[in-house]
């Protein structure tokens, strides 16, 4: 069969003329998906660089979370701190107004007193005048008696 085919020119062109085409198609179909394969890897690459600035924007997050976390607990104890400096300044107040209200108290009953004393001593005062004025009156009376007489 092979003698055949070298004889006959025209069927080996033919031959040759299919296998060139199937070469080129062959060709064509590698370059295709070489292509496609480049396009690929291309998409894969991005990919994969998508997911390393993901990570690290992840990684990058969680410390920020971690420094937030941290600085919420710090405020959270300088929180409980003030409310503790608060309750212990209402209480301060509290015993403030209260020795103010019974130092208030204890004034108003001093100066009662002392009302009561400068009073008392007012009377004594206006008694001694007036015992002074009855006997300035007897004095005038006598006076008078013998003054008549």
């Amino acid at each position: 069969m092979a003698k055949s085919l070298i004889q006959n020119p025209e069927t080996m062109n033919e031959l040759f003329s299919k296998l060139y085409k199937e070469a080129e198609q062959i060709q064509q179909w590698k370059l295709t998906v070489e292509s496609a394969l480049n396009q690929k890897e291309r998409k894969l690459q991005e990919s994969r660089k998508i997911i390393e600035s993901q990570n690290k924007a992840i990684q990058e997050l969680q410390l920020e979370n971690e420094k937030l976390h941290l600085k919420l607990e710090d405020e959270i104890c300088e929180n409980k701190d003030l409310l503790k400096e608060a309750t212990a300044s209402r209480h301060l107040c509290n015993l403030l107004k209260e020795t103010c209200t019974h130092f208030k108290e204890k004034t108003s009953k001093l100066h009662e007193e002392e009302i009561l004393k400068k009073s008392h001593v007012s009377q004594e005062h206006l008694r001694v005048e007036l015992e002074e004025a009855k006997i300035s009156l007897q004095k005038a009376e006598v006076t008078q008696k013998n003054l008549e007489t």
